[in-house]
């Protein structure tokens, strides 16, 4: 993991920092059947930034939920008519513009979920 300072974040300066964000879509968070909890427990641990993208209306079990180490956006009440189940939290991150390294200053807290309404 980095160091979380200075311009070794991510920007290939040499210093010898690695930076790490991870960025879930819709992620299945369980571990077969013995774990059904292991992604809540588990994603975004190592990670310097985690955000996670999910929706609560898609038939696939056990993805539905905020992975309390992770910056959390239920994009649910967002959805189109025409776009339903699984895929919508990739379509959402895709179209959005905001792919890719977040920037310090727009992280949000780890465990903090928000309710996408535009």
């Amino acid at each position: 993991r980095g160091g979380g300072g200075g311009g070794g974040e991510g920007s290939g300066d040499g210093d010898g920092d690695v930076y790490a964000q991870l960025t879930l879509l819709d992620p299945f968070l369980q571990r077969g059947a013995i774990d059904p909890g292991y992604g809540q427990k588990n994603f975004g641990k190592s990670a310097d930034y985690a955000q996670q993208f999910y929706n609560t209306d898609d038939p696939v079990p056990a993805t539905g939920k905020p992975c309390p180490r992770c910056a959390c956006t239920d994009v649910t009440p967002i959805r189109p008519e025409s776009i339903f189940g699984h895929d919508w939290p990739l379509v959402h991150y895709a179209r959005s513009g905001r792919v890719g390294l977040v920037a310090e200053a727009d992280r949000s807290p780890s465990g903090s979920i928000f309710v996408a309404t535009e």
